[in-house]
């Protein structure tokens, strides 16, 4: 009978630490944890996964809706070493709410970090946790590339070139159309500044990678756009490799009558 007792004693102490250990943690522990990050208390943060790693992947809602979470917390900060300790599989992929809707969710940690030209170590961290590239704003269908094609940092596409392919640099986004090789181009002419070495070496990388220049040809009126510019200013080096990239491609439909 006492070692009957003893053992349901025992079990009963275990049940009970391990229900403390799996509650979710309430709101003002995931908004102390939350200041923690952003007060770079890393003691505190440390504290915090310890007592109970589900606080990981909680956010806060504020009431307009606007729902923070400690991984993009820690991306908007540009802390490399408070991403480090944060970011894990099972939390680089939440998205970032927006609203109190679903369909205004729209950021991943990638994206953030990507349209904040954070570190690239940052943007390292993320992938090698498993950030998906495919899986960067919902709302838009863009991947990582279409992020990359606005923002441009030399730094980060040596980081993140190795994940592209044929497949993700010519997908389509839902929001502009555009591939993300099109939308590099757009972008870089936008600027002006065509003659910049570093500028000249992102089109030709993006093509060795399986960019297809072509996909112009969807886009006629843009298409078109483009041919002058080139045929109107002085950016010889700029202009041959994007058309040695449009002959050694793939032709798209009609895509012939841009060369």
């Amino acid at each position: 009978m006492y070692i009957k007792k003893s053992f349901i004693f025992i079990i009963s102490i275990l049940l009970l630490f391990f229900t403390s250990c799996n509650e979710r943690p309430s709101p003002q522990e995931v908004v102390q944890f939350l200041l923690d990050i952003r007060n770079c208390n890393f003691d505190a943060v440390e504290k915090g996964i310890e007592k109970n790693k589900q606080i990981l992947n909680i956010g806060y809602q504020f009431l307009n809706g606007f729902i923070v979470y400690p991984i993009h917390m820690a991306v908007v900060l540009g802390n490399v070493d408070m991403v480090k300790l944060i970011a894990k599989p099972n939390n680089v992929n939440i998205l970032l709410k927006t609203g109190a809707k679903t369909e205004t969710e729209t950021w991943s940690p990638l994206s953030l970090a990507i349209n904040l030209n954070c570190d690239p170590e940052i943007i390292k961290i993320l992938l090698e946790n498993e950030a998906d590239i495919n899986f960067v704003d919902e709302i838009r269908g863009t991947n990582i590339f279409h992020e990359f094609s606005v923002y441009r940092n030399i730094d980060v596409w040596e980081i993140i070139k190795e994940y592209a392919t044929p497949e993700n640099l010519n997908k389509e986004g839902v929001e502009r159309g555009l591939t993300p090789l099109i939308a590099l181009i757009g972008e870089q002419m936008r600027e002006d500044n065509i003659n910049d070495p570093d500028v000249i070496y992102l089109l030709q990388s993006f093509i060795e990678h399986g960019g297809n220049p072509n996909y112009m040809i969807y886009y006629r009126d843009y298409a078109f756009e483009v041919v002058n510019f080139l045929n109107n200013y002085e950016v010889f080096e700029y202009k041959q490799v994007l058309l040695d990239g449009m002959k050694n491609s793939p032709p798209i439909e009609d895509s012939e009558i841009l060369i």
